[in-house]
C-alpha cells in the first residue's frame, strides 16, 4: 500500500508540494483531493493516511 504523501514518488505529476516554513512542508494531491502537511505524517498518524488512488490503477493493469 503506498500511502500519500510517505511514499508518493516526487516525481508523481497529482502531487504538489512546497515549503510553508522554516520545518514544515505542505503536500497536495490532486487526485485525492487533500492537503496533509508533514508535521502530520508522523507515527502514529501515519497509519490513518489515504491510499493512493494509483495503486489500484496499476494493479488492474497488471491483471488485464
Amino acid at each position: 500500500m503506498k500511502r500519500f504523501p510517505l511514499d508518493c514518488p516526487r516525481d508523481c505529476p497529482h502531487l504538489h508540494s512546497w515549503d510553508m516554513s522554516i520545518d514544515d512542508w505542505t503536500n497536495i494531491c490532486d487526485l485525492l483531493n487533500i492537503q496533509i502537511d508533514d508535521c502530520d505524517v508522523g507515527f502514529p498518524r501515519s497509519v490513518f493516511l489515504p491510499i493512493c488512488p494509483l495503486e489500484g490503477e496499476e494493479k488492474m493493469e497488471r491483471i488485464i
